[in-house]
């Protein structure tokens, strides 16, 4: 890892790197390590430890350039941003020690085995039907990358498994920064891409639009060997898990979890009534009650306390006025039995991938599910 700081000096007296080096971290309770970024000596507030500018992320304008040999340009713009990367780092690992990009392709991980995708579709099918929904979804995502590179003869040489791991560098590694030109735009970013993500780190990451660069900068004190985190986004567990393979080891604040409106229609009742009820139905499509449905750390999200409300109201007696009754014991009732629901499911897929032999997938899956359990069970308490 060190190579990649040495090319990056090279390529721009901009790089600024201060304090902070590549170290394995061990696993609390096992005789495993992970890489990531630590402090080298004592690290004071506000102290910038990572610059890199603009010239030095892999854009999709680079990406273009790099494979101009390998694909025309037409095909290349029909791919989405995603997929063209993906394309670059299959590329770029195929090429070795010849890559242009070597010292960045070495740093990727070997595998990506801990991933949720990684998981045999016996062992998806015991996931909660929810958590399976948004993973089928994932899947056929990159499934569809993949069709999109074989479907043209001057690509079929790409290999499924090598469009797997590439598709996965990409999704866990993408940036986003704001182009002098305007708008958003994604990149890949070496070295900035071997951070940790915490929900609550002590840095804190933003791009210098006037500078042109991304910046890493101290939010608090940072003492020697103590690891560098920055924040992935505000994402829930389940978010983690999904897209970067891996379930938070501390306290989230951003935490819920996602519900999907037919399965919710599956389990309960009294969603049924207000489907068969076209004035409580009419309510829920005109005000799009269906989305953002999930469970909270203290109570409902609000559109599900607002279904649960429907349900309960009585179109004959009043009209509909949004105000929701949390100490109503028909609602409370309603509310528990939704988690309550919920609960028993991840419960019974955390008994069954158990028993699953203990691979790197499966064991993120238990714990990310384990997580979502005791989460579950505080919201119980909370709505007693």
């Amino acid at each position: 890892m060190i190579k990649i700081l040495q090319k990056l000096s090279k390529q721009s007296a901009e790089f600024r790197v201060a304090s902070v080096r590549p170290f394995l971290f061990p696993v609390p309770d096992s005789e495993f390590r992970y890489r990531g970024i630590g402090a080298m000596e004592k690290v004071r507030a506000n102290t910038i430890l990572l610059k890199i500018p603009e010239k030095l992320l892999i854009t999709p304008k680079d990406a273009f350039r790099r494979l101009e040999d390998v694909a025309t340009s037409e095909i290349l713009r029909g791919l989405s941003l995603v997929t063209l990367f993906t394309l670059l780092v299959i590329h770029e690992v195929r090429l070795g020690k010849d890559s242009q990009l070597v010292e960045y392709v070495e740093t990727l991980p070997a595998s990506f085995l801990e991933h949720s995708l990684n998981l045999t579709p016996c062992q998806m099918q015991t996931l909660p039907k929810n958590v399976r929904k948004f993973l089928d979804d994932q899947l056929q995502g990159m499934n569809a990358g993949y069709q999109a590179l074989s479907c043209h003869d001057s690509l079929r040489w790409v290999q499924f498994e090598e469009f797997k791991f590439a598709w996965l560098a990409v999704n866990t590694r993408t940036v986003f920064y704001e182009p002098e030109e305007g708008g958003r735009e994604s990149a890949l970013a070496p070295f900035l891409d071997l951070f940790n993500h915490s929900p609550t780190p002590n840095t804190v990451t933003f791009f210098d639009k006037k500078a042109r660069c991304y910046v890493i900068q101290s939010a608090v004190a940072i003492s020697p060997f103590e690891q560098v985190f920055i924040s992935y986004g505000n994402h829930s567990n389940h978010q983690l898990w999904l897209d970067y393979g891996f379930a938070s080891a501390q306290s989230n604040p951003f935490d819920f979890l996602p519900l999907e409106m037919n399965l919710l229609v599956e389990e309960n009742v009294w969603l049924l009534e207000i489907m068969r009820d076209k004035r409580k139905w009419s309510l829920v499509e005109q005000y799009k009650l269906t989305q953002e449905l999930c469970l909270l750390h203290a109570e409902l999200s609000p559109n599900l306390c607002l279904l649960v409300q429907i349900s309960l109201w009585n179109p004959e007696l009043s009209h509909f006025n949004f105000q929701i009754d949390y100490t109503n014991s028909q609602f409370q009732r309603i509310a528990s039995e939704i988690v309550t629901t919920q609960l028993h499911c991840y419960e019974s897929s955390f008994d069954k991938l158990s028993k699953c032999q203990d691979t790197p997938a499966v064991l993120t899956s238990i714990t990310f599910l384990s997580h979502a359990i005791d989460f579950m069970k505080r919201l119980l308490m909370s709505l007693e």
